[in-house]
């Protein structure tokens, strides 16, 4: 895989990175649950770096959770 095939994942990488199912992974898609991917050309991806940055903010909301009494 070059490297710029590596800043966008398809639905299917998306749904490994989590370990989820690609239908469970468009599910999430659909309800708002996940970030919305572009389009290039035909194609769907979901940008790595937005991955990440949601990835990220889920992990503050689960530590703010945590520290809750």
């Amino acid at each position: 895989m070059q490297e710029s095939d590596e800043l966008f994942l398809t639905a299917e990488q998306c749904a490994k990175r989590y370990k989820i199912s690609e239908r469970h992974f468009r599910r999430l898609v659909d309800s708002g649950e996940m970030p919305k991917p572009i389009k290039l050309g035909r194609n769907t991806r979901w940008p790595l770096h937005v991955l990440e940055l949601y990835e990220s903010k889920m992990i503050d909301k689960l530590q703010k959770h945590r520290r809750k009494p």
